[in-house]
């Protein structure tokens, strides 16, 4: 046993080397995994694409990964409350009351809670391991002070000071800045893990670190500069990094956690370190590591599962492939090969046949036309195999087709089979809601244990008024349960849950069984006026324990309460059978007005439609008139003609007999 505290070097060499281990292990794994996976969300191309076919890629990937990340942010972030925590005692209620609303106002207020809980998930979904780190950012900033007089002058003068500011922050970690320890298990593992980051020298000044240290720190290069995921997630981007200078100038900064026995007592505690390089900046016993991970898909005794991406990327590449022949196929059928002798062609010929738009001019000699090849190619065969991999991925990640614009008979024929499979994907959407709702949980969690150690007194709104809560008098051993999940389907489910154990508290209160007291009432009333997003509880309900409660009088005998409320019930009966009644009466005098009123717009369109023929037969008849009217006259028209003609003819004939000398044509 060692007894003797830890030098810097030790320090400093202690972390290089669980760092080259986890680096190792990323490069060698995990990072190409990642970035595979995040080229398949953006759709890059394979690498055996071929000049003159089809490149087309199926967005599989990406498709299922957006269809999932829709559905479960809409059950965690789409209501009022994201989460909730409730004590298990009667001591720990008001401290858990002021954590909800503490933690709520932290992280959806003051930060972007719906985009952090995006990343987060988005991140896991696709690259497997998703990581946030939840954190107390200290910063030295200049705030304006008291004013001082200047008796020259005559003048008050203004002046600025330096304070240090806080703020609880969860960030969302990008896979190539996360390190960690190939032994671990669970973030929770007494292992190496750290958050490895660019950062100005102007970022560590404003952090708290020396400026002289700071200022002489060594410039290297970013460590995920030749990381494949860098280049995959800003693939996109084609800016010039241009090596920076000054206060702008950027070091890689490692903020690590491990457990050490720096003091040399003989006992391994949780140290936080940062550093650049071999430059030890700060080191320090640390009260909880800050990072927070979701895997979708968990492995057992593995930090590192399986990814949504990983489990889709198959289908991706084969359907893709299938598609990429329809297009093909499509493409021959439409535009098929040409066959022409040799003696046909001259030096145009070919290039004429290479040009295909319509009208286009063939060049050649003879007399044999271009032949078109026949392209043997059958559409329905792809459809199959598409159908086929659409099933199995549905069944494998619970992502549907039903209401996608796909008919539903070519999934399953009967109504019954639909079911099924909505029934077995909801299961696997639970699965992975599920996950993520449990990491939800350790966030808040360690976000709320890190503002009850260093938070300060704040005023935060609940309901409709503002309220001051001082979270350092939260008990350090709160007995209490979360609940995250809380949209506005579950919001929803739980005002249906809560109002269905309100009447049943209600019979047993009325019925003085003991089962149920005032106090229970009030918490049902609560969490009900808490759900419906309705402001404070005491607003509409007065706390039996509080000083405003009045107990009510004492009730008669049991028996004769017991007649009341049982004729209460059997008038409360009566009422309501009266009132669907009458209900009912309504509804059929309704079905009979439509149908009555159906039976009258029926009748006027049958009369209008035979108005309507009417009138075009009668329209019809006077252009047949017209017609005939016109052809008759034509042919008296003809008909004069003709006889003017013949009539000339006889006259002509008459004419030569009677010349001189005689008929000519004797």
């Amino acid at each position: 046993m060692n007894d003797e505290a830890l030098t810097e070097a030790e320090i400093v060499s202690h972390f290089r080397k669980e760092a080259d281990d986890a680096k190792s292990f990323y490069n060698t794994d995990l990072a190409d995994r990642q970035a595979n996976a995040l080229d398949f969300y953006d759709s890059q191309p394979f690498g055996d694409e071929e000049e003159g076919r089809s490149q087309y890629i199926e967005p599989v990937v990406e498709q299922t990964v957006d269809d999932m990340t829709v559905d479960i942010l809409e059950a965690f972030v789409s209501g009022d409350r994201v989460v909730e925590f409730e004590s298990n005692d009667e001591t720990g209620e008001q401290a858990a009351a002021e954590a909800t609303e503490a933690v709520q106002y932290l992280f959806m207020r003051k930060q972007r809670g719906y985009r952090v809980t995006l990343d987060w998930l988005q991140s896991g979904l696709v690259e497997t391991l998703g990581v946030v780190k939840v954190c107390c950012v200290e910063e030295e900033k200049k705030v304006d002070g008291e004013p001082q007089f200047d008796p020259e002058t005559e003048s008050w003068i203004p002046t600025q000071q330096m304070v240090t500011k806080k703020r609880f922050e969860v960030m969302p970690i990008p896979s190539e800045e996360f390190l960690f320890s190939p032994r671990m298990k669970s973030l929770e593992d007494r292992c190496y893990k750290a958050h490895c980051v660019s950062k100005t020298l102007s970022d560590l000044v404003e952090m708290g670190f020396d400026r002289e240290t700071v200022e002489g720190l060594p410039t290297v290069d970013r460590e995920y500069d030749g990381d494949a995921r860098h280049s995959s997630r800003w693939r996109d981007n084609n800016w010039i990094d241009r090596q920076r200078e000054g206060a702008s100038r950027e070091v890689m900064l490692f903020e690590e956690y491990d457990y050490l026995d720096i003091d040399g007592d003989g006992v391994t505690e949780l140290v936080r370190c940062f550093r650049v390089e071999d430059v030890l900046l700060s080191v320090e016993e640390w009260e909880e590591q800050p990072f927070v991970g979701f895997c979708p898909y968990p492995r057992a005794h593995r930090l590192v599962g399986k990814g949504l991406a990983e489990k889709v990327m198959p289908d991706q590449r084969v359907e893709s492939v299938i598609t990429r022949q329809m297009l093909d196929g499509l493409y021959a059928s439409n535009t098929p090969r040409r066959w022409l002798p040799d003696e046909s062609t001259n030096e145009n010929t070919i290039d004429d046949l290479l040009t295909v738009r319509p009208g286009a001019i063939i060049r050649g000699k003879g007399l044999t036309p271009p032949a078109n090849m026949s392209e043997n190619f059958d559409l329905s065969k792809s459809l199959t195999v598409l159908e086929r991999f659409s099933q199995r991925r549905q069944s494998r990640t619970g992502i549907l087709e039903l209401g996608k614009g796909m008919d539903k008979d070519a999934l399953n024929d009967t109504a019954s089979g639909q079911k099924q499979l909505m029934a077995a994907g909801e299961k696997q959407i639970r699965y992975v809601a599920r996950n993520f709702g449990e990491a939800m949980a350790e966030m808040f969690l360690k976000l709320m244990r890190l503002v009850r150690a260093h938070g300060e007194q704040m005023t935060i709104k609940v309901g409709r008024q503002f309220k001051p809560i001082d979270p350092s008098q939260w008990p350090e051993e709160m007995d209490f349960s979360i609940r995250v999940g809380l949209g506005t389907n579950g919001k929803e489910k739980r005002i249906g849950h809560r109002m269905a154990i309100a009447q049943l508290q209600a019979e047993a209160y009325a019925e003085q069984t003991g089962l149920v007291t005032a106090k229970e009432l009030f918490k049902t009333a609560s969490g009900l006026v808490r759900d419906m997003g309705l402001g404070e509880p005491n607003d509409f309900f007065v706390d039996p324990e509080g000083d405003d409660y009045q107990p009510p009088e004492p009730q008669a005998d049991p028996a004769v309460a017991k007649a009341q409320a049982d004729q209460q019930m059997q008038q409360a009966k009566l009422q309501g059978e009266q009132a669907l009644a009458g209900q009912k009466m309504q509804m059929m005098q309704q079905e009979a007005g439509l149908k009555l009123q159906l039976a009258r717009e029926q009748a006027e369109a049958e009369a209008q439609l035979a108005r309507d023929k009417a009138d075009f037969e009668a329209d019809l008849a006077r252009q047949r008139m017209v017609q005939e009217g016109e052809l008759a006259q034509q042919r008296m028209a003809m008909e004069a003609q003709m006889m003017a003609h013949k009539a000339s003819l006889a006259e002509q004939s008459a004419m030569s007999k009677n010349r001189p000398g005689g008929d000519l044509s004797k």
